[in-house]
């Protein structure tokens, strides 16, 4: 008799319990409002939100998705080089080979295995070794572990060497890779549209996908690369995803050409106002112009204190203005009471996105903000 009712309590909560395991995340919808929820499955057409009703929504109206707590997310410690390639994907790794012409190399990542990559679309390189960013000219450049810059052409990248002819010169000179602090080649980012989806893991390695699923807490995935193999991971190497949409294309801020005018000085010390493709921290007082592509539709972002809990952030007032070319389109006043902004500002037929954040009646030593994920839509 006890055998038969524990079968039949088990029974009855295989019934009641989901089949399958989901992730907590946030959605950027069509609105370009954010929408906490439970993800249960995805798969080609729809992403699944409730495990009981089995809700769905189509992936076309999701501009992105991020995978919630980052807490016990896997921070990858290699000390393998950095990969940017001309069409925003970044990988990490190490060239194992290259093809006798020099025209592909083929890189290994821990993670990922073996990837073939063309010099043509490679921007950068970038290693633990860097010393200071170079900017992109017409030349390719090599930075030495010296801090010595060598311009020219870069013919072929191997494993243990670099070739490189310098300035006019045909003489080809190889550089020892344990030399090299970091490459620029004369190949720009380019921000084309495609029908790929974009994974970016919590290393801030970047993958275009030509498909994408979860089910079962495992996420796949099948990178564009050549030579590449479809990949099953969990949710602890994702920090975001996102989905190819006819809606349009999200582009990160910090990803468009800008030019600073004013990041002045506060109380004699530098102004420390920096930009990453996951955030913005300003200092006032500071402008900053960004040119805009064909297509830009609107700018979303979400404005914080930089320190709220800091012993002087009662002392913020800061005013923060959003213009598109001359046209003053949004104005905040950021201080303690108001510290939590979401934007969402036009930009259609605009070429230029200004920010200024001026300080307060104060002064500007608390005037610090962050803009958290800003991000341009394309059309």
């Amino acid at each position: 008799m006890k055998n038969k009712l524990f079968l039949s309590l088990l029974f009855f909560t295989s019934l009641i319990a989901p089949a399958t395991q989901g992730v907590d995340v946030t959605l950027l919808n069509g609105k370009l409002e954010y929408q906490k929820t439970d993800i249960n499955k995805i798969d080609q057409k729809y992403i699944y939100l409730d495990k009981v009703a089995d809700e769905k929504i189509s992936t076309n109206t999701i501009y992105r998705i991020i995978i919630n707590d980052d807490s016990a997310k896997k921070k990858n410690m290699s000390t393998d080089s950095y990969f940017y390639l001309d069409d925003g994907q970044i990988i990490q790794g190490r060239v194992v080979s290259s093809t006798e012409d020099g025209e592909t190399i083929i890189i290994n990542n821990s993670s990922f295995g073996d990837f073939e990559i063309k010099l043509e679309n490679i921007s950068k390189i970038i290693t633990h070794r860097k010393i200071k960013n170079l900017k992109q000219s017409g030349d390719d450049q090599i930075q030495l572990s010296n801090g010595q810059v060598l311009s020219g052409f870069i013919s072929k990248i191997g494993k243990n060497t670099i070739e490189i002819q310098v300035g006019d010169s045909v003489v080809v000179n190889k550089i020892p890779s344990t030399n090299v602090a970091s490459i620029v080649l004369a190949n720009p980012v380019t921000n084309k549209k495609d029908k790929h989806h974009l994974v970016i893991f919590t290393d801030q390695q970047r993958l275009k996908t030509s498909m994408i699923a979860f089910q079962n807490e495992k996420w796949e995935i099948q990178p564009i690369l050549a030579g590449s193999k479809k990949l099953s991971l969990s949710s602890d190497y994702i920090s975001k995803i996102d989905l190819y949409t006819p809606l349009g294309k999200l582009l990160p801020l910090a990803s468009l050409n800008r030019s600073y005018e004013k990041r002045s000085k506060v109380f004699g010390l530098e102004n420390q106002s920096k930009a990453s493709s996951q955030s913005i921290y300003i200092q006032a007082p500071y402008k900053v112009i960004y040119d805009l592509p064909d297509g830009a539709s609107r700018f979303v972002a979400n404005v914080s204190l930089k320190d709220k809990k800091h012993y002087g952030a009662g002392w913020a007032n800061s005013v923060l203005k959003i213009f598109a070319d001359d046209k003053l389109l949004r104005e905040y006043n950021i201080s303690l009471k108001k510290n939590n902004i979401q934007m969402n500002v036009p930009l259609k037929g605009m070429l230029s996105l200004t920010i200024i954040l001026d300080p307060g009646i104060n002064g500007p030593i608390m005037d610090q903000i962050i803009m958290h994920q800003p991000m341009v839509l394309v059309k």
